[in-house]
């Protein structure tokens, strides 16, 4: 972890591309002072003057490796591996999270949660509902707010198949524009 992600969890298990994968977000979370624009999605919230805002990354690790190759000028080869050496492990991003606290009326809002469009198509994908669950707990761990609201939209999926998504992880219609959830 460096010096702007502070905190680092699991939030489960997938399978990409054939192979089980530990998932993990790293997440910066910090109190952020908030500009009055009267656009936020619930109006209690355009009277707050901070709020905590959680940004992640979802990511697996994979191991780095090292080919060492020896050439051989004068034949038709051009070279053979010696030896394979692993050289550590590396963050794949797989995708995007992000919430808000608004402590001075306990509001939690989850904003988004997605996966990029190679690692998954929809949010009916178990892949997406891994990493849609796992960053709901974790910011249900971090604040004592006891409802999640959702925006009832997310641009990167047809409304119908995102309202489908929502309700069957338990969330009902608020108003046009939230979804909520008691935890």
């Amino acid at each position: 972890m460096n010096n702007f992600w502070n905190k680092d969890v699991s939030l489960g298990e997938m399978e990409i591309r054939g192979r089980k994968k530990e998932i993990r977000l790293k997440a910066r979370i910090s109190r952020e002072e908030f500009y009055n624009t009267r656009s936020e999605i619930l109006d209690c919230l355009n009277n707050s003057k901070y709020r905590t805002h959680v940004f992640g990354k979802i990511y697996y690790r994979e191991p780095v490796y090292m080919l060492h190759i020896a050439f051989n000028p004068y034949g038709l080869k051009i070279g053979r591996v010696e030896r394979v050496e692993r050289k550590g492990k590396r963050d794949v991003e797989i995708g995007i999270a992000r919430a808000f606290y608004y402590d001075d009326v306990d509001i939690l809002v989850l904003w988004e949660c997605y996966l990029h469009k190679n690692i998954c198509k929809s949010p009916k994908d178990k892949n997406f509902k891994t990493a849609w669950r796992g960053f709901e707990k974790f910011i249900a761990n971090l604040f004592p707010s006891k409802v999640i609201y959702t925006p009832s939209w997310e641009p990167l999926y047809n409304e119908k198949e995102w309202i489908d998504f929502l309700e069957s992880e338990g969330y009902s219609k608020y108003n046009e524009l939230v979804f909520f959830k008691k935890i």
